[in-house]
């Protein structure tokens, strides 16, 4: 189970009563906005203990919800008891085990920003709602600028440690376009992946490039280091990484430093790349302890500063 999964488990009655106490006002406000015909098939993904699906129960002819926790169903199916329009199956949202288009409206209710992968929700959501169909997302948008969101996913791990990540709100107009076919929906992922991509290794590149620049007008010598892994921590996500990755190599290879110590070839595990040596992690995968700090301090050739 995952960490996220695991800390829902634990908490599954404290997050139930405070559904049960929202059950009314919720109800309301999904009649009010999917405006539903009654004779739907919906599909409530990350579920917990129900509270989209049970919203939308009066309104629809079935509802499936799924939900990878099985804690949280438990009090689900107890709240649904009596509801024979409810189905509650254990599953996960990123990989759903429907066919596609077999659903009239999708959605999901404050779920994404508890996943690694949110972006992977929505194509799942897309991918099995039919053309016509609808897709209800409620959750936080992140700022549309990337660095900004950063900071904004951090302030929101240090409050809930079972906070991942944000979408913006054109990432996910974008994957709601998407909807011809699953291969058009891992296409315009794989597109959002590179642009944030390129626009974070960018706006570090141009501020190294900056730096550089405003030494060198002084004749100061500027050395550049590699960026250190940080794998298995919580600012580790696909996207950190190839940006990392993209990065280090124009550091290596971009001939604008005076000299190059590269501390991510010094610290990496060398089975897995992406992560700090065991021996050097501090604990958090992101910091290294004393003798991580020994190895990066080794690794400045000192005749460096003699020139």
């Amino acid at each position: 189970m995952s960490s996220s999964a695991d800390r829902f488990a634990r908490t599954a009655a404290r997050l139930a009563a405070r559904q049960d106490a929202r059950a009314a006002g919720l109800a309301e406000e999904v009649r009010r906005f999917v405006l539903p015909r009654g004779d739907e098939r919906a599909l409530d993904v990350g579920t917990g203990a129900g509270a989209l699906a049970l919203a939308l129960a009066p309104l629809v002819r079935e509802v499936v919800g799924v939900d990878p926790v099985p804690e949280l169903l438990t009090l689900a199916r107890e709240r649904a008891a009596g509801l024979a329009n409810v189905e509650l199956v254990e599953g996960d949202g990123t990989a759903l085990p429907f066919e596609d288009f077999s659903f009239d409206l999708s959605g999901t209710l404050r779920t994404l920003h508890h996943v690694h992968r949110p972006e992977l929700i929505v194509a799942e959501l897309v991918r099995v709602t039919r053309p016509g169909g609808r897709v209800l997302v409620v959750d936080q948008l992140a700022p549309s600028d990337p660095l900004e969101a950063l900071t904004v996913d951090r302030f929101e791990r240090a409050r809930d440690p079972g906070h991942e990540r944000l979408l913006p709100d054109g990432d996910l107009r974008q994957l709601f376009e998407a909807r011809d076919d699953a291969d058009q929906v891992t296409l315009q992922l794989s597109e959002r992946f590179q642009a944030l991509i390129d626009s974070v290794a960018t706006q570090l590149i141009a501020a190294y490039q900056h730096m550089i620049a405003a030494a060198h007008a002084r004749r100061i010598r500027v050395y550049g280091a590699t960026i250190l892994p940080f794998g298995r921590s919580f600012y580790s996500s696909p996207e950190h990484e190839a940006a990392r990755a993209a990065v280090n190599r124009w550091i290596r290879a971009g001939g604008q430093f005076d000299a190059v110590v590269d501390l991510d070839a010094a610290m990496r595990d060398p089975t897995d790349p992406t992560r700090l040596r065991a021996d050097l992690d501090s604990g958090d995968h992101l910091h290294p302890n004393e003798a991580g700090y020994r190895v990066m301090a080794d690794a400045f050739d000192l005749t460096l500063f003699t020139k």
